[in-house]
Parts: C-alpha cells; structure tokens; sequence
C-alpha cells in the first residue's frame, strides 16, 4: 500500500472502477473523499500509481505560511499535483470531489517511479521517470512543472531520501547512492555501495557523536530482495561536497526470514522509563528527533522491529545469543547442525554479517528461565568460557554495578540483570517451566 499523511486525514493510492485515484480517507466514513486521476483524454484502465508524496511549497512569499500538495506518479509517465480546493479558481483539471482536487496534470514517457520534496526550503520536487533523475520547481502562474535538472541513473528509484543538501536514492537494481545537489541546480555523486542490491526500500538516520566541523555523519539502512537489510554509513561534508565518490562503510549487514519491503517510523515500543529502583535501559540509539520504533513489514505480511545498539550491548547481546544457541530447546536445528564440541565464541568478528543479534533467539532465554543452569551445567569448557565470557559483557555494559559481588552472587546479580535487559528490550513473554 503506497500512503502518505496530511493534516486532516490519510491519504492512499487506490484503484477505483479500474482507474488510479487518491483516496483522503477522514476519521468518519462519511468524510472519506475520493479524486480520480483518470488522464482527460484517456479510457485506459491500466494505469496505477506507483509513487506518492506531499509537498508542503511557500507560494506568498511568507516563510512561516506553506500550502500543502499532493504529488501521484503513475506507471503510464502522468504526474498529478492535488491542491486544496479554496485554491483553484480557473483550472480545467478539476475533480468531482470535494477538498483537494487535481491542480497539475504533466506527462512524461516513462513510468514515475519514485517522488520526494527537496531543496533548502522544500521548493523542488525530485522525480525519478525511468531511470532518470529529475529536479522540478513549480510554476504557479502557468500551472507547471519546470525542469531544473536531470542524471542518469544505472536502474530506476525505488525509494529516495533528501537530508539537507544531499539526495540518498535507492535504485532497484544497483543499490543505492548519495548525490550532492548544488546550489547551481546540478547532481554531484558523493557515495556509492560497493555492493549491486536489488533494493525495496531505505531510510536515512543522522548519527550523533563527535564528527570533524562541518561534517555530518549518517546511517543508511537497506533491504534487497535477498532478504537482506545492511546498515552503512557514510561522514559528508555539508559545504561543497567531495570530487571522487567514496564507497559506504558497511556497518552490519542482517539475513531476513523474508523480504523487508517497507520501512516505517512508529511508537510502538514498551515503556523504557521505569521505576527509580529499577535500572533504566540504556544502549540503545533511538531512530531520528522523535525517538520512534522502526518497523520492517515483510512481504509475508510479518512485522519486525530493529534497534540500533551501541557496542557495550551490542557485545552482551551476540554473547547470549551464542549461548542460547547452544540449548536444544531455542535452537533444535542449530543445535543438532553445530552442537557438537566446543563452539568458539564470535568476540571480535570484523564481518559485517556478525554485527547483528536474532532477537526471536533471544526471547527463548526469556521463556525457559534456564540462563543460569546454562552457565552452570559443566565446571570446565564452553559452559566456563561463556561464563566470563558474560560476565565480562556484563561489566563493561553495567560498569560499577557489581562491584565487591563474587563468584556465585556476582553470576545470580548478573543473569538477573540480563533478564531485565531484555523483558526492556523483547517486552515480557510467557515462561515455560
């Protein structure tokens, strides 16, 4: 489903009577409107909308004042920009419905694949037809969009990203890439993947931390069509830009059970801020300004939920995950493939492909209750490597906190904590006795 928000109610690209339409659906069914986007000297029934956005644009020269459009690209090349009623007084483009209604109609010969508003003050509209890129501005006298500029892209967008000066776009066959976009209207290439993916979808993320002045460092997170989602980063300059493009930093890089074919931002996360006695959660770095969940919906319909963690527990994480893997009751098929003997336990790993934690292994910890009776089964071999191995994950997570605690007490503390970790991290499930 291609959506996206205005102020009043959720707006969703449909296909009405065969035809592509914006559906403004309002809290009550009787407000739900409908705009038709049927070109006005076609009967095609084959056209869809493949890619939708808003574009909040400065018209009376007023700053704070910006109206907001609706722009709908469809597969037969149409761009459609809606715009609310009160505003048009000579268009021939009107719709039956009430609200928003069609304001711009502008073809071009190839299918709009990916749309997104851009520019210092939001007044250009990225395009990508075929597999080019274009930069629009609107002409509100002429009812118009005007070309600003254009590039070449190895395969169309399947999803794009502006972030200040700089354009991220996802191409469907050859991953993604940073462009800077100039002040004199022209696309720079800054980063490149080293890898080709044949990307779904992407979100961008500003890291924070110490960065050198005047630049900027930011993650940007995949999915493929292999079941892949990578995390990579790059560390921009927000001036002029770079002359030779740069290949990302492949941060981590995480095998899905299925396709993750869409991102989103929402609050859905179980709440962090707990008592005074408790120990608050921490290692954790929250998505963006508003410190939402983000979701990945799978093709198959699933849900899942991705956290960014720093190394302190990123590293306690990968300890349990190991040793969970090595009880036959979370992990039956791990077990019987690589049980036997000693299993080294993945400290360092540099592999990107390492720099990931299963949370669904995770919750079986969680549902036996059996943490302990693993570290403790064997006094010698993997059961005592992992015991300070844990132990050791422990510390530098929770620095101070065990200190003058030993031996016995100093484990009972520690799988106590780590079960409080992760009822904060995964939420409470059932226990199996």
């Amino acid at each position: 489903m291609i959506y996206c928000q205005t102020t009043e109610s959720l707006v969703v690209a449909a296909a009405v009577d065969g035809r592509p339409a914006i559906v403004f659906l309002g809290t009550e069914s009787a407000a739900t409107e409908i705009v038709s986007l049927k070109h006005v000297q076609s009967s095609r029934h084959t056209d869809r909308i493949l890619s939708l956005t808003q574009w909040w644009l400065n018209i009376s020269g007023d700053l704070s004042a910006k109206e907001e459009f609706i722009v709908a690209g469809t597969s037969s090349g149409a761009i459609f920009i809606l715009r609310q009623d009160r505003h048009l007084k000579n268009s021939t483009l009107k719709s039956n419905a009430a609200g928003f209604r069609i304001f711009i109609e502008q073809r071009f010969a190839h299918p709009i694949h990916a749309l997104i508003q851009g520019g210092t003050n939001g007044e250009i509209l990225f395009c990508c037809a075929g597999d080019s890129l274009h930069s629009m501005a609107i002409n509100m006298n002429e009812e118009t969009l005007v070309s600003l500029a254009e590039y070449q892209l190895p395969s169309h967008a399947v999803s794009m990203n502006w972030d200040s000066q700089y354009l991220s776009v996802l191409t469907a066959k050859d991953s993604i890439m940073t462009l800077l976009y100039k002040s004199n209207g022209k696309f720079q290439l800054q980063y490149v993947d080293e890898s080709s993916r044949t990307g779904l979808d992407h979100m961008s993320f500003p890291l924070e931390g110490s960065t050198p002045s005047g630049t900027s460092s930011t993650l940007l997170l995949v999915s493929d069509k292999d079941c892949s989602v990578v995390g990579l980063h790059c560390q921009r300059s927000t001036s002029t830009g770079q002359t030779v493009p740069r290949e990302y930093t492949t941060l981590f890089e995480a095998e899905m059970p299925s396709c993750i074919t869409k991102f989103r931002l929402a609050t859905m996360r179980h709440n962090w801020d707990i008592s005074q006695k408790e120990l608050p959660l921490s290692g954790v770095i929250p998505w963006g300004d508003h410190r939402e969940d983000l979701l990945g919906i799978s093709i198959d319909g699933s849900m899942r939920r991705f956290m960014l963690l720093e190394e302190p527990l990123l590293k306690l994480l990968r300890i349990l995950e190991h040793i969970a893997r090595q009880d036959p009751k979370i992990c039956p098929v791990y077990f019987q493939e690589d049980g036997e003997g000693e299993v080294v336990l993945p400290f360092d790993q540099e592999d990107a492909r390492e720099r990931h934690i299963d949370g669904d292994i995770l919750q079986g910890l969680l549902t036996f209750r059996n943490l302990e009776e693993l570290l403790t089964k064997t006094k010698q071999g993997p059961a005592t490597t992992s015991t300070e191995a844990l132990l050791s994950a422990v510390a530098l997570y929770r620095p101070d906190k065990y200190l003058g605690l030993q031996d016995n007490e100093r484990l009972r503390a520690s799988v106590e904590m780590v079960y409080h970790t992760l009822e904060q991290l995964l939420g409470p499930v059932d226990i199996v006795e």
